[in-house]
């Protein structure tokens, strides 16, 4: 509720508006950490990692609703570049 809220507040408006800019996380908003490893089944051998900090936008509203939407939203967003890496 206060992430939500901050979204409309003077102060968390501009601090929002500037993170949103730079494609930064916003106050008050969950994240997830999102860690990945692939091993070649046959020698154990890593054959790729991968590790990322993945949080919604800061005025993704639904992110800030609900006790996991931001957890989640990062998950997601953490599978799609783990995809994107493999193109």
């Amino acid at each position: 509720m206060l992430g939500t809220l901050s979204r409309f507040d003077m102060a968390g408006a501009v601090y929002n508006g500037v993170q949103t800019a730079r494609d930064g996380e916003g106050s008050l908003t969950g994240s997830a950490i999102y860690a990945v490893e692939i091993f070649d089944a046959a020698t154990s051998k890593l054959l790729s990692a991968f590790v990322t900090k993945q949080y919604p936008s800061p005025y993704d509203i639904k992110a800030s609703v609900g006790p996991l939407a931001a957890a989640e939203i990062g998950i997601d967003k953490g599978a799609d570049a783990l995809v994107a890496q493999f193109k």
